[in-house]
Order: structure tokens, then sequence, then C-alpha cells
């Protein structure tokens, strides 16, 4: 349990960093996403003390796949909820070992995209069952 809620958070700082970058500081999708991958894989090759194989061979790939996710237009992903949402998604996808994706162009790009695509659809039908109830 302790391992998902890494990989989620993980996934949460890799997406929102992406987001934000391309967002408000007018980076391009793919500069947002490869530097702060890019930061994270220095700062864990610099860092002086040993850690585990966790933090150094899946944590920066994990980082860098929820940064694809981060790489959607602003109104695929328009708020925080949709945000963490897709994040869960992505994080649930990796933490089950995405094995099944191999062949498919890459595990990473589409664990990323069918968490956008899930969080896309949950947002679709809550605005759905938003106005069929509350006409």
């Amino acid at each position: 349990m302790i391992r998902f809620f890494l990989i989620f958070l993980i996934s949460i700082l890799g997406q929102n960093s992406s987001l934000y970058l391309q967002r408000y500081a007018h980076f391009s999708a793919v500069l947002a996403s490869a530097a702060p991958s890019l930061g994270l894989a220095l700062f864990l090759f610099l860092w002086p003390y040993p850690l585990d194989d966790f933090w150094l061979e899946e944590l920066p790939l994990i980082f860098f796949g929820a940064s694809f996710a981060g790489m959607s237009q602003g109104h695929r992903l328009p708020n925080l909820p949709s945000q963490l949402v897709s994040a869960l998604i992505f994080a649930a996808l990796i933490f089950a070992q995405s094995q099944f994706f191999k062949g498919y162009g890459g595990a990473l790009g589409t664990s990323a995209c069918i968490a956008v695509l899930g969080s896309m659809a949950l947002q679709e039908l809550y605005a759905y069952g938003k106005k069929k109830w509350n006409p």
C-alpha cells in the first residue's frame, strides 16, 4: 500500500510539473515533459547517499510517464480533480505492472493515454449525470 501511495505521489508530481510548465511558463509540450524529468534524473544521479533500487530505477520512469499525461492540452484536464483522477488511473496501471501493454508503443505512453482518456470519460459522465438529475 505504501508503494502504491508513493507511485501516486510521484504521478501527481510528474503530471502537474509538466502541466504547470506548459500552461503557465509557456514551455512546449515536449520541453515541459523533458525538463522536470531531466531535473529529477540529475538530482538522483548527484544524490550523495545510497538509494534503494525503487528510487533509482522506477521513480524516474514513473515520473517521466506521468509527465506524458501532463502534456495534454488544458481542456483535457481542466481542473485539479480531473488531474488527480488521471494521476490515480496512471498510478493504478503502473502499480498493476503494465506488462500487458508491451508492443503497443510503450507502456508509459499507453498508460498515460489511458489515464487521460479515463479522466475525460469520468468528466463526461459527471456532466451528463449532473444535467440529467438537475434540469
